[in-house]
């Protein structure tokens, strides 16, 4: 199924020791980009990351936890007595420096690094346990989100696409018509010039033939619809793959064939139809971004 890489959702549950709040949010980005914020869980964080990658491949995932023990005897307070005796020491000389008493709120104490620590203990085999299924919850929920997102994304591409196929089809049959269109032009710039008479048929026929060759495009239009096709079979694919980064490669190949084209036509209907893909494609690629 086709997944976006934006989206968002949340769970709230209940364990018997804690409560939790899980929030996860997903955007664009080449690669696999896991950010946690919240209660540091130790190595229960690398466990979630790994959980995690099993769903996405692709995008920034920044997670948010917040984790509310029932029991307050969890939670372990280190000081660091050192640091604390050395930030007292300090403070008494600037009092005698100043003749002032100088007062620290025990709030306060907390914003200083590496003086508090606070750490709560090891999770049991049943709140890890716990832990991850509320985390494989939210993940299906944002999962259901991004395949909706794909969805609209899709129905985009896929407009788009017919459009350009539409723009294709044109260019194939007016490059059939090419060689007439040379010989005409010819034929008007000897009429312009004045010699009509001079120039024989098969001179005319020549050229027309020399400058036919030089805007052939019968392989590029079979390249583009060989790239087309190949852009279709990828977006109408059931595998769980991702397959942003092979749509927005096939798109590029896509652009090539329509510049190469753009520019070696004379017709400025064909040059019209090549602006038209183009703009469609700026579209896509556009779309094909947000794709996982």
């Amino acid at each position: 199924m086709i997944s976006s890489m934006t989206g968002y959702a949340e769970s709230k549950l209940d364990h018997k020791n804690f409560s939790i709040r899980i929030a996860l949010k997903t955007l664009n980005h080449r690669y696999f980009d896991w950010n946690y914020h919240g209660d540091r869980l130790g190595e229960m964080e690398e466990r979630l990351r790994t959980i995690c990658k099993e769903y996405i491949h692709r995008g920034r995932v920044d997670m948010y936890l917040d984790i509310h023990f029932v029991d307050s005897s969890v939670y372990d307070v280190h000081f660091n007595k050192r640091l604390l005796k050395k930030i007292y020491a300090s403070l008494e000389e600037i009092e005698a420096d100043i003749q002032k008493n100088i007062k620290i709120r025990l709030e306060n104490l907390f914003d200083i690094p590496q003086l508090i620590e606070l750490k709560n203990r090891d999770f049991t085999k049943d709140e890890r346990a716990f832990l991850e299924k509320t985390f494989r919850s939210c993940l299906e929920k944002l999962m259901k989100e991004r395949g909706k997102e794909g969805g609209r994304l899709l129905k985009g591409i896929t407009n788009h696409l017919s459009t350009i196929k539409n723009e294709v089809a044109r260019i194939n049959e007016m490059a059939k018509e090419q060689p007439d269109m040379i010989r005409k032009r010819l034929r008007d710039r000897i009429d312009r010039l004045g010699l009509e008479g001079e120039i024989s048929e098969e001179k005319i026929a020549e050229e027309t033939a020399l400058y036919a060759q030089k805007c052939d495009l019968d392989e590029e239009i079979e390249r583009l619809k060989s790239h087309l096709h190949h852009f279709e079979s990828l977006v109408s694919e059931k595998e769980k793959e991702p397959i942003g980064k092979r749509l927005d490669f096939t798109s590029q190949e896509i652009l090539r064939e329509t510049n190469t084209i753009n520019s070696k036509t004379q017709d400025i209907k064909i040059i019209k139809s090549c602006l038209s893909i183009k703009s469609e494609l700026e579209s896509i690629r556009q779309q094909v971004r947000n794709l996982e």
